[in-house]
């Protein structure tokens, strides 16, 4: 379905709601892609195109997470825009996700959504390196650390715990602890404030901090998903979508599970992925997030460049010596050499191609 068309589920969501939708879709198949800093400047764009302050916005959300601290500054840059903010969450909104959706007045849940924790985790140059890339460190798994030996082994001799706490600051340096406790805290500080915005003030301290607890540290694995039961048993102001309707139309649920399969399908989440060239020129575009309204659509593409290298047919890729390497035939036998490449050397159509990637903006 194309833009024009999703239009018209937009509208129609819209008219239920009496509000103002903003669509957030970010793809799931590429770990460096979600949610971060940079998105908040093409809000600030679709925000900013109107003159006046809105009534209503609903924020129409799908993503696993990213950049914790993007929360807060989403939260207040939507609500300086609008009276009212809502969150509709048709199928995942986890971490960074859910800490955006618990700084709304409402949470629209539909039937198939979950929300998750929001402990964070923090790659910095301090962490260890695993397989040539730093490796994410979470302050609950450092707890978990903690509480395996004192709460599963029974250890309680300080000096036995000092010990074995050396031994983790063996194999992940102490800077790197610090800076995911550092996190930790922020984490926490931000979750409570964001909570105390989604009860606008009329909020009893004990909740937020049994609420904030939980969702930073009671759920104990960061893929939980909570459901929107549990998310109102919790204490958070949830709605359930088929609860929404027009005389004679379909039901909130209905519509949010139709926009989001059509963003599934432009994003080919439920595709494996693969490196294929080009149908026509030279490039491919991978579509790996939108910000959508009934009025103007922005999306962020990797773009692919394909560039055929000068190898006959029947080369192939190897590694020789840690390098990369170029088999290829000649007429007196093989021959191998580890060129220079700024891209990815991949095989295609036994052929040897470099791939260059950028990630940009369209509207």
């Amino acid at each position: 379905m194309a833009y024009a068309q999703r239009k018209s589920l937009i509208n129609k969501i819209e008219e239920i709601r009496g509000s103002k939708v903003i669509t957030y879709v970010i793809t799931d198949k590429f770990r460096s892609v979600m949610i971060d800093h940079e998105d908040l400047r093409y809000f600030y764009e679709v925000l900013n195109k109107g003159s006046e302050k809105l009534e209503h916005i609903d924020l129409f959300i799908y993503s696993l997470g990213g950049v914790s601290t993007v929360a807060w500054a989403l939260i207040n840059l939507i609500r300086s825009f609008t009276k009212k903010f809502s969150i509709l969450v048709p199928y995942n909104a986890f971490s960074c996700a859910t800490s955006i959706s618990i700084g709304a007045d409402e949470i629209v849940m539909g039937k198939n959504a979950y929300l998750g924790p929001v402990d964070p985790s923090v790659t910095n140059i301090f962490n260890p390196i695993i397989n040539n890339n730093l490796a994410p460190i979470s302050v609950e798994d450092i707890a978990g650390f903690q509480s395996l030996i004192t709460e599963k082994f029974k250890i309680s001799d300080n000096e036995k715990i000092g010990e074995i706490f050396k031994v983790l600051a063996t194999d992940i340096r102490p800077l790197a602890l610090g800076n995911a406790y550092r996190h930790y805290l922020k984490a926490r500080d931000d979750t409570k404030k964001i909570l105390k915005i989604h009860y606008k003030g009329k909020f009893d301290g004990k909740k937020i901090k049994k609420i904030s607890e939980t969702l930073i540290e009671k759920l104990y694995y960061h893929g939980h998903h909570i459901t929107r039961e549990e998310a109102k048993n919790l204490g958070l102001k949830v709605s359930f979508a088929e609860n929404f309707k027009k005389t004679g139309g379909a039901d909130l649920n209905s519509l949010m599970w139709q926009l989001y399969e059509d963003y599934e399908k432009e994003l080919e989440l439920r595709e494996t992925f693969q490196i294929a060239l080009p149908s026509t020129g030279n490039s491919n575009e991978i579509n790996i997030k939108f910000i959508e309204t009934a009025d103007i659509s922005q999306k962020k593409i990797i773009e692919q460049t394909f560039k055929k290298l000068a190898y006959p047919k029947g080369s192939r890729i190897t590694i020789n010596n840690n390098m990369l390497t170029v088999v290829y035939p000649t007429p007196g036998g093989l021959n191998a050499e580890s060129p220079f490449f700024e891209g990815v050397l991949k095989n295609l159509n036994d052929e040897i191609y470099e791939i260059t990637e950028k990630q940009l903006w369209k509207s």
